[in-house]
């Protein structure tokens, strides 16, 4: 878990290397596996190029909420990168 004192940032990062190393975990990504960045504001179309230009693909949401409030990209493995317009309230989404 990461979180800066001044600016509320959370991650969590977890990898299958030490449940077997003989039988690594595949790469099964879903639509539900999403990385959500909450940038409060504009979503800067320098970003959105520079994504696009590294193998990222723009798709739509599952979750239509994610289209209302920002975008949705796939990295190159599958994987699903939120960037949100919205900031992080954490009061708000415990309520939705």
């Amino acid at each position: 878990m990461a979180h800066h004192r001044t600016r509320p940032r959370r991650a969590r990062p977890s990898h299958g290397r030490t449940h077997d190393p003989d039988a690594p975990l595949e790469h099964t990504p879903t639509v539900d596996d999403l990385l959500v960045l909450y940038l409060a504001g504009p979503i800067d179309q320098t970003l959105l190029d520079r994504l696009l230009s590294t193998g990222g693909v723009r798709v739509p949401s599952h979750n239509p909420y994610w289209d209302a409030h920002g975008v949705t990209h796939t990295d190159p493995d599958g994987y699903r990168l939120v960037l949100s317009t919205r900031s992080w309230n954490p009061g708000t989404v415990a309520k939705q």
